[in-house]
């Protein structure tokens, strides 16, 4: 058996590449192939976990606003009812994801603004300085 390792790159925002599984699976065939020819080795079964890439975008997390607060001339900061409790990726390693207001994702996003956790604690951010639709309490 050959374990060719695990895990491919999860798309949490539109930036992210998108990974052509044909594209990769082709290469990685190709090259192993060759090796395999080269060295006169019989084909192995080969293992390929895909990890995260296979459900990361399975699902969302839904948050309520509680405030919008503008700081004139700094910020804009969106407080929800969760925060790093719930979803600590942003604020152990600045995790990016897509954020949206669910109820109006269809329009532009003409926002910028740094969505704030209810844990009272200064690292507890979803997001920063990202563009958004424009929202209100209850959203």
């Amino acid at each position: 058996m050959l374990n060719l390792g695990g895990g491919l790159p999860s798309r949490y925002i539109e930036e992210h590449p998108t990974v052509d599984l044909d594209k990769t699976f082709a290469a990685i065939k190709a090259v192993l192939d060759r090796f395999l020819l080269k060295y006169d080795i019989r084909k192995p079964v080969i293992a390929f976990e895909l990890g995260r890439y296979i459900c990361a975008n399975a699902g969302m997390t839904l948050y309520t606003v509680g405030s919008f607060k503008s700081i004139t001339g700094y910020k804009n900061y969106i407080s929800i009812d969760g925060g790093m409790a719930d979803n600590p990726r942003y604020a152990l390693y600045q995790s990016p994801y897509t954020v949206l207001v669910a109820d109006r994702a269809g329009e532009d996003k003409t926002v910028i603004a740094t969505i704030a956790g209810r844990c009272c604690e200064s690292g507890d951010i979803i997001q920063e300085d990202v563009k958004i639709q424009p929202c209100k309490k209850g959203d």
